[in-house]
């Protein structure tokens, strides 16, 4: 389950994103935001944020014009939003490294003017891509940063935002306690808001994604249900599209696999029409998990033929090609891994030993990779851990020592 909890921590984070970009403007540049070119690029920017998932062309577009002007006019305020504003249709569309390139130009910006809360925006994204591709150690270093800048600004608002990016880290590496601990303390910030239902049902999906992995399913049907009960009214088709997919979930944890197909199918149906290729594929895989899954039970699959025909595709070896091929290009090595699972055992199932075999190999080349990465994280931190000690030693050493100068 925990292939899918990017999705609704990416939910919270573009409400933020949104939110600190139409509403805080930066005190570092005072009277610029007089200026007739800084206002046109502030108008971009906003317009730019509305078109976000539903129009992507206009999203990175106006995003450009207002780097162009924000440039020759030497708004860098505005320039650092544009660059960040192209680092999210990249973001958005699973392009991390194009979206890496703008959002370091951005952090270099926003470091220079001292703008602490648009920094913790870019170390949340730098947090998503670095659990997306496996480097985990980096994604909490993210998250670490983003909680100490928080901090250091005393802003509830931000510390919720750095306790869900924590979270969503601990709960991709598989601390289910730790991740709770996060989420739960960014929910009770989130409560204390007023109208803050969005905020409220991300958080909840996260934890019932935790609870789910836990195979806790009484409690992550309950959260399910209660996140998707607070977007399903949300006069957003994002929203809409979100909700369906929390309901989904909460029916496949009850086993009604049928049910649950009906709902995802919806939801990406929704979602794909929005340009966002990051959700879209998480939807996907999802879907090929869940049909896989019940494949394997021996039961009639039918009706979940034709819902998967209704979604646009002739069965589902080709959903789940086609949504490798989206994850080859954003290199999202944990979906990857259990689509090409998925894979592997339908062509099993199917008594099809030389795709099942050519699939396995590539799986097992990619689980490798992701435990080599794993393993030189972890002896990382066993070096940073055994030097730390060594100087503790040495520091006792030399106390001891001044110790007995001290005497004589």
């Amino acid at each position: 389950m925990r292939i899918f909890c990017l999705n609704t921590v990416l939910l919270l984070c573009s409400f933020l994103l949104a939110a600190q970009t139409n509403l805080r403007y930066s005190t570092a540049q005072g009277p610029v935001f007089q200026d007739s070119d800084s206002s046109r690029v502030n108008a971009l920017i906003e317009m730019a944020d509305e078109c976000r998932y539903y129009h992507p062309d206009d999203l990175i577009r106006y995003n450009k014009e207002a780097l162009d002007l924000s440039m020759k006019s030497e708004y860098q305020y505005g320039e650092g939003l544009a660059l960040k504003g192209i680092a999210n249709y990249y973001y958005d569309n699973a392009q991390y490294d194009s979206a890496l390139f703008y959002l370091e130009k951005a952090e270099l910006i926003f470091s220079k003017l001292g703008e602490t809360e648009e920094l913790m925006d870019i170390f949340g994204m730098y947090c998503y891509m670095c659990v997306a591709q496996g480097e985990y150690n980096k994604a909490l270093e993210s998250g670490l940063r983003a909680l100490k800048s928080a901090d250091t600004i005393g802003s509830k608002y931000e510390i919720l935002n750095a306790n869900s990016f924590i979270g969503y880290v601990y709960f991709s590496i598989g601390d289910f306690e730790k991740s709770l601990e996060h989420y739960f303390a960014a929910l009770a910030m989130a409560i204390e808001e007023k109208d803050n239902n969005r905020k409220i049902a991300s958080l909840k999906s996260d934890i019932a994604r935790v609870y789910d992995e836990m195979r806790d399913y009484k409690l992550a049907i309950e959260y399910y249900n209660e996140a998707a009960e607070l977007l399903e009214n949300e006069n957003d088709p994002y929203l809409n599209g979100i909700a369906r997919l929390n309901l989904a979930e909460s029916l496949n944890c009850r086993g009604l696999f049928n049910k649950a197909l009906k709902e995802y199918i919806e939801s990406y149906k929704i979602i794909s029409g929005l340009s966002d290729q990051l959700t879209t594929s998480r939807i996907l895989t999802r879907i090929g998990k869940a049909y896989i899954r019940e494949a394997n039970t021996g039961v009639s699959l039918d009706i979940a033929d034709l819902l998967i025909a209704d979604a646009g595709f002739v069965n589902i070896e080709e959903l789940l090609l086609h949504t490798i091929s989206i994850l080859d290009i954003s290199g999202n090595r944990d979906d990857l891994v259990v689509c090409l699972e998925s894979l592997a055992s339908l062509y099993l199932s199917k008594n099809m030993y030389q795709k099942a075999y050519t699939a396995n190999q590539r799986l097992m080349s990619l689980k490798d990779t992701v435990a080599l990465v794993n393993q030189a994280n972890t002896l990382s931190q066993m070096l940073v851990a055994y030097d730390m000690e060594q100087r503790k030693k040495s520091l006792d050493l030399l106390e001891a020592k001044t110790m007995v100068n001290d005497e004589k």
